[in-house]
C-alpha cells in the first residue's frame, strides 16, 4: 500500500473510532479501540478464505484432466 493511500485509510478509521493514534518518539503507532473489531476481522479472513477454497476446488474438479498419451 502507498504510504499516503494507507494514511487516508488510517485516518478514516481513526474518524470512526476504530483505532487509536499514538505517538513513540518519531513513531506514530495505531492500535484498534474495539478489541472485538480483531475478532471480526480474522472471522471475515476465515470466511474468505474458505470461499477462495471451494472456489479452486471447483476449478480443479471442471479442468479436464489430461491423459497420459497426451
Amino acid at each position: 500500500i502507498e504510504p499516503s493511500n494507507l494514511s487516508q485509510q488510517l485516518a478514516v478509521l481513526r474518524r470512526a473510532g476504530l483505532v487509536l493514534q499514538s505517538r513513540d518518539g518519531a513513531e506514530v503507532v495505531y492500535s484498534l479501540s474495539v478489541p472485538a473489531v480483531r475478532d471480526l476481522l480474522l472471522t471475515g479472513r476465515t470466511i474468505l478464505r474458505g470461499i477462495i477454497d471451494d472456489q479452486h476446488a471447483l476449478k480443479r474438479s471442471l479442468t479436464p484432466m489430461r491423459s497420459a498419451r497426451a
